[in-house]
């Protein structure tokens, strides 16, 4: 259980609309429930049976905005920023924050059909000395585009595709077993 409070504001000027939030870290506790102890103990103590293990929820400011090209026409971007070094628990140390960009637009075709398209970019915080394979996170691109169809008053039918692009990362290590780089 955790408490994270949330604090948000939304402004509206003509055809710009902007909002921002702030979530503040959430501090988590867990406690592992583990069977087979003898090998988890000696390969891996922090999931011991009965071992307490942090795992916050980072602090996260975000702010997007969406603008009325026309009146069927519209352009949004928004920006998150994860507090990835203040929260505690991460199975390595972390060397800096996440962020992420996200670009879009909508285009209403007629009173029924939308069309609508977006990128997002996230860039991790973790360098290679934070990587293993207990914790891996790769800088990516994502692209989405979907569609909605408004097939009466109170029906409307949405569609969307997702497809996420990964940059290779290998990180030199030494694994005792004659391998010397991690591929992620």
């Amino acid at each position: 259980i955790g408490f994270q409070p949330i604090i948000g504001a939304n402004f509206k000027f003509g055809k710009l609309n902007i909002g921002a939030k702030y979530e503040f870290r959430a501090k988590i506790e867990l406690e592992n429930e583990s069977k087979n102890t003898d090998n988890v103990n000696q390969a891996f103590e922090q999931y011991a049976d009965g071992n307490k293990v942090r795992s916050d929820i980072p602090a996260l400011f975000t702010i997007g905005g969406q603008y009325e090209i026309t009146d069927n026409v519209r352009a949004m971007a928004g920006f998150n920023y994860y507090f990835d070094k203040d929260a505690k628990g991460s199975a390595t140390a972390v060397s800096d924050d996440t962020y992420e960009i996200t670009l879009g637009a909508e285009w209403d075709i007629n009173d029924k059909l939308l069309v609508s398209f977006g990128v997002l970019r996230t860039q991790y915080g973790f360098g290679d000395e934070d990587m293993s394979d207990m914790n891996f996170n790769i800088r990516n691109t994502s692209l989405g585009f979907g569609g909605a169809y408004q097939i009466n008053d109170m029906l409307k039918v949405n569609v969307g595709y997702y497809h996420t692009f990964y940059e290779d990362h290998e990180v030199a290590t030494d694994l005792g077993n004659g391998m010397s780089a991690i591929d992620l």
